[in-house]
């Protein structure tokens, strides 16, 4: 995040850099700005070619093809996104040169504000591309930003400590998320086709969360407890049922509200 502290900043501009690995073959970044706030943006490649700074529209885009190497750039605005109502800037590179390159971000408001980047989660990039300057927070991705929903991050259930590959909160709109962690590192499960294995990642902690969710629903749905149940209270009833250990405070960024604890959510729903 980049935040302007007073209107003197009023057209001014930041850097931000990121590293192209070799034989990446294509990548996007995101650029969101909030409201009222308003920006544009520039592109130096690893060779020093400039874009200049193409102008902000309500809605288009911009193609430049870079002089040397094949790199096409596509660069998009949407001054008012359709489901956030923020803004967003979209930037496409079909086959990018390695190096280094520079995003220039132009403040265009009198405004402050602030603006957020992204790239691609690491799966779907070469293994040196990243940002040179990357904050390890504010690194949720949909849906886990959604409101609704339950977001669950990873920990270790053996150590208690957070699984280092675990998305961290707030959403950039400074919403508390995630919700609970749920264990995730070294789990024991059915394997497809037979037998049991061991995995680890938080496709897990949200397998798990589901589960519990389930046996929650049924207690209350299928026993009696509840003529209906909706996502949101299913939520809170898992927030206020959540282990929080004396060590920590919460909400905080990496367990949100605390640890999942199935026995704490049916003990909150018989209070109630």
């Amino acid at each position: 995040s980049r935040e302007v502290e007073d209107s003197t900043e009023l057209l001014g501009y930041e850097d931000m850099q990121f590293r192209v690995a070799e034989q990446e073959q294509g990548l996007t970044l995101s650029v969101w700005g909030d409201v009222p706030g308003l920006f544009s943006i520039g592109v130096f490649s690893p060779s020093g070619e400039y874009t200049s700074r193409i102008p902000a529209r309500i809605q288009g885009s911009t193609s430049v093809e870079f002089s040397f190497g094949e790199t096409l750039l596509t660069v998009s605005y949407e001054q008012i996104e359709q489901r956030s109502g923020e803004q967003l800037i979209l930037l496409r590179l079909c086959q990018p040169a390695s190096g280094i390159w520079t995003v220039r971000v132009f403040y265009e408001s009198e405004y402050a504000t602030v603006f957020d980047a992204w790239l691609p989660l690491r799966n779907f990039l070469k293994e040196g591309t990243y940002f040179l300057a990357s904050d390890p927070d504010t690194t949720l991705v949909e849906p886990a930003n959604n409101q609704y929903s339950v977001t669950t991050s990873g920990y270790d259930y053996r150590t208690g400590g957070t699984y280092i590959a675990s998305g961290r909160g707030y959403t950039r709109d400074r919403r508390i998320k995630p919700d609970i962690a749920a264990p995730c590192v070294d789990m024991i499960g059915p394997r497809a086709g037979g037998g049991y294995t061991t995995r680890t990642g938080t496709s897990i902690a949200a397998a798990a969360t589901a589960g519990a969710a389930a046996l929650i629903m049924e207690y209350a749905l299928v026993r009696g407890r509840r003529l209906y149940l909706n996502g949101i209270e299913l939520r809170n009833l898992l927030i206020n049922g959540a282990r929080r250990t004396s060590l920590g405070t919460y909400p905080n960024r990496e367990t949100g509200w605390g640890y999942l604890d199935v026995y704490g959510a049916l003990d909150s729903l018989r209070n109630r």
